[in-house]
């Protein structure tokens, strides 16, 4: 069995990387990708104008378009909680109530 091989993606509006397997890489590398905060918690994201309209904008989550995962009832959850290691072994996808639990449990 061969070394796995790690990819870094350049954030463009970050000095860190996000990194990714390098299967996944050749689909990623062809978006700007950047950290974005949304609910008090940075993402891996793209942008892309929705086919013939440029007032509306999609954003695309890293570690969603690695696991192909674009359903709301499911959430992709980062195993080593590192959101910029979006490698697809350090990916699982578990139903959005699960992981609000595995996330909040012990919070006040």
């Amino acid at each position: 069995m061969g070394a796995k091989i790690m990819r870094m993606l350049p954030l463009s509006n970050s000095d860190d990387v996000a990194w990714v397997s390098d299967a996944a890489y050749e689909l990623c590398r062809v978006f700007t990708w950047r950290l974005k905060m949304s609910g008090g918690i940075a993402y891996v994201v793209t942008s892309l104008h929705a086919p013939g309209d440029n007032r509306h904008v999609i954003v695309i989550r890293l570690h969603r378009l690695i696991m192909l995962c674009f359903d709301a009832a499911f959430d992709v959850h980062h195993i080593d909680h590192n959101i910029l290691n979006c490698e697809d072994d350090n990916l699982e996808i578990q139903d959005a109530l699960s992981h609000r639990r595995e996330h909040c449990y012990g919070r006040q």
